[in-house]
């Protein structure tokens, strides 16, 4: 039977969608998954040392949320949105509400001459190409006069830099991310050292995520989703400290979602190898798909019917454990989100967190 989006649904109550983090961060709370044992646990993420095998070593995304989030106008005085997806090697976005070809969106910077006008080249699905021809969008643009780019689903009023610091991670370095690696947001730099000098080591591969965290699975069946392409790089290091853990036995844990598809895009099922790799991927996982590049996972809870809830899934279920994915709700994973809604977990974005061994 093929499985369809409906089979990856379930209801939220929209008081448990999150609209700020755990102050602090580390003290949201974890739910620990033994998809083996089929066992759950509750604790608190600052607690997350006490459910590890000794000598793992976590793999981190390090790449920086940019503020992506413009407003400019239309000549007629309109407002509109402009949601940067690239600025190389095509300046690219989503405009709200949507503009024709030709037409010009001006985004003013209270400096005389400074304004920027962009003029619409062309639409592909949502998508549209944008010339500037007038002032320069660059990063330095952006972090100037930008906004944080949080999920539509959360509402917030605070400043700026406030929010520019909730949505990035602490170890967050380089690269061009729409939106935040958001398991990492729960890391804080006192639990990192505490980590640290419990003998657990730290990796890193940046995977800048685009539009595609975003797109719903518009597709009856979800084979017949298309995941759009994202830019990874795995270091010769990152490579090496991999392969040596895999050899040693020492268990990888993958910290979100990203560093999954990074790991298992860079993975050569040939050698049993993870490789240095700089590269795109588009790889989309469900049930049943067989792991090979990590052995736990930690992650968010995922909004109903998505690619990330889709791949937490297969991890969770056969050829993974002993157990056949069905439905989402027959899961154990159905079954651990039935139980956070229950304990009033925090959900999505600034939401809590799951372990899963």
């Amino acid at each position: 039977m093929e499985l369809t989006t409906k089979d990856f649904d379930y209801s939220l109550p929209s008081e448990l969608i999150a609209q700020k983090p755990a102050q602090p961060a580390d003290s949201a709370k974890l739910m620990v998954l033994d998809r083996r044992q089929q066992k759950i646990n509750q604790t608190h993420f600052y607690d997350l040392a006490k459910f590890l095998p000794p000598g793992s070593i976590f793999v981190f995304n390090k790449t920086r949320v940019q503020p992506v989030r413009l407003f400019g106008y239309k000549p007629s005085g309109g407002r509109v949105e402009i949601f940067i997806l690239s600025l190389s090697p095509k300046l690219k976005a989503w405009l709200h509400p949507g503009l024709k070809v030709g037409q010009t969106v001006t985004i003013p910077t209270n400096s005389l001459g400074k304004d920027v006008v962009l003029s619409v080249g062309h639409q592909e699905e949502k998508e549209f190409t944008l010339e500037v021809v007038k002032g320069k969008l660059d990063l330095q643009f952006l972090r100037q006069y930008g906004h944080t780019p949080l999920p539509p689903y959360i509402h917030s009023s605070e400043k700026e830099s406030l929010l520019r610091r909730w949505y990035q991670p602490v170890f967050a370095k380089e690269g061009f991310s729409v939106a935040s690696p958001t398991a990492s947001l729960h890391f804080t730099p006192p639990l990192l050292e505490e980590l640290k000098k419990k003998g657990f080591s730290f990796a890193f591969v940046r995977l800048d995520v685009g539009r595609g965290t975003f797109e719903p699975v518009r597709r009856e069946k979800i084979k017949e989703h298309q995941m759009h392409s994202e830019f990874f790089t795995l270091s010769k290091r990152t490579a090496h400290l991999l392969n040596q853990a895999k050899k040693n036995k020492q268990p990888i844990i993958a910290v979100g979602t990203t560093v999954a598809r990074t790991l298992e895009s860079s993975y050569s099922p040939k050698d049993g190898f993870i490789a240095q790799k700089g590269a795109t991927t588009n790889l989309f996982i469900y049930p049943p798909y067989q792991f090979h590049s990590f052995d736990i996972l930690i992650t968010n809870f995922h909004l109903p019917r998505s690619t990330l809830l889709m791949l937490v899934s297969a991890f969770v279920s056969w050829p993974n454990t002993s157990t056949p994915f069905t439905t989402f709700s027959q899961s154990l994973l159905g079954k651990a989100y039935h139980l956070a809604i229950e304990e009033n977990y925090r959900f999505y974005s600034f939401g809590d967190a799951m372990l899963i061994l």
